[in-house]
């Protein structure tokens, strides 16, 4: 799923307002894309055996972010 910002992003940064809160949403956007991947990550391991072998030697490599 695509996640999108609505507010146009500041021109410039000399209005520190503005910058800050387009900021804010780029890191919310951010967050939503990190909650999508954890989902998926789930449904995998959920449904196949061989994912979830191959997602445990990544998490025991420390590869799984």
């Amino acid at each position: 799923m695509k996640h999108n910002i609505s507010d146009p992003k500041p021109l410039n940064h000399n209005e520190l307002d503005k910058s800050v809160l387009y900021a804010v949403k780029q890191l919310n956007v951010l967050k939503y894309y990190m909650l999508d991947y954890v989902e998926i990550i789930k449904g995998c391991t959920e449904e196949n055996k061989d994912v979830q072998e191959y997602l445990a030697k990544l998490k025991d490599r420390n590869e799984l972010i």
